[in-house]
């Protein structure tokens, strides 16, 4: 709960930020991105063996909060990082955090088939 509210919060900062109607420096969106890195940072190791099943799916919420907030905060910029490469940090990373979401959606399905653990007909 503690790792999910710092990220929270910064992913608030970053909506609220993205949100606003006056134009916003690249300076803020590097700080918002390395609040939102330093917040991810704090989170214990992903996978461990002995974890049970619901501490491994509030992780991987986490992952998802962490690539989320990522493709929000850096979207505007990602056909700018294209014609200009002051914005490819962004560019990169937004589509790092896009190809993270993918991914995770896809284990999502895999998991919910027949055999995964998160199929509620077992």
């Amino acid at each position: 709960m503690i790792a999910k509210r710092r990220i929270l919060q910064v992913v608030a900062d970053i909506v609220y930020f993205v949100s606003s109607l006056q134009p916003y420096s690249y300076k803020a969106v590097l700080k918002l991105d390395s609040d939102l890195s330093d917040a991810h940072s704090r989170i214990l190791p992903l996978a461990c063996d002995d974890d049970p099943t619901s501490l491994l799916a509030q992780k991987k919420s986490l992952e998802f909060l962490y690539h989320k907030g990522r493709c929000i905060l850096h979207r505007k910029l990602l056909v700018h990082g294209r014609l200009n490469n002051r914005f490819a940090f962004s560019r990169s990373n937004c589509i790092k955090s896009a190809v993270a979401l993918l991914s995770q959606q896809n284990l999502l399905y895999e998991e919910a088939k027949l055999k995964g653990i998160l199929n509620l007909k077992n």
